[in-house]
């Protein structure tokens, strides 16, 4: 998905003028703040880090928001929490869809053995869903969910250097 850059550069405006309001305000407030990134089902666009000779600040700008992160955890503890984030995320998705099938074909079984015991027809969406779940289940493998997270992140710091030139 491309952003246009007008909407990177307003929310590092956003950034900015946020970081005006830290210097009244304690860093201690913004703490509970890196929780919510997690939450977000977007991952981070743009990640910045912005030292000034109070505050070290993470600024976070997402798809719909700007989010300004107390630095007491280095970059390299947030790229791993969020490897592990997206590994467990990844992992429960993959149990959701495996409980769907197993519900979903059981009552085809049931349905198809109830109703026309001499036509078996089960097999045929069990075999194509089972398809698509082993799919599932090689994607979300956490290596290649963690390789995915660290080509992101490469991607943003090839961003970053390109643009910094």
């Amino acid at each position: 998905m491309v952003i246009p850059l007008t909407g990177i550069l307003s929310a590092y405006s956003t950034c900015f003028d946020s970081l005006r309001t830290i210097t009244s305000t304690s860093l201690s407030s913004f703490h509970s703040l890196s929780h919510n990134i997690f939450h977000e089902a977007i991952a981070p666009v743009v990640i910045s880090m912005i030292s000034s000779s109070l505050y070290s600040v993470l600024c976070i700008i997402t798809r719909s928001r700007c989010i300004i992160v107390n630095t007491e955890i280095s970059l390299n503890e947030f790229l791993d929490a969020w490897k592990e984030l997206e590994v467990k995320k990844a992992r429960r998705d993959f149990i959701d869809h495996l409980a769907a099938y197993v519900i979903i074909n059981l009552f085809l079984v049931f349905i198809n053995l109830w109703t026309s015991p001499e036509q078996i027809w089960f097999v045929w969406p069990l075999t194509g869903w089972g398809i698509e779940s082993a799919f599932h289940a090689y994607f979300s493998r956490p290596s290649r969910v963690i390789e995915s997270v660290e080509s992101k992140a490469m991607e943003i710091e090839m961003y970053a250097r390109k643009k910094k030139r």
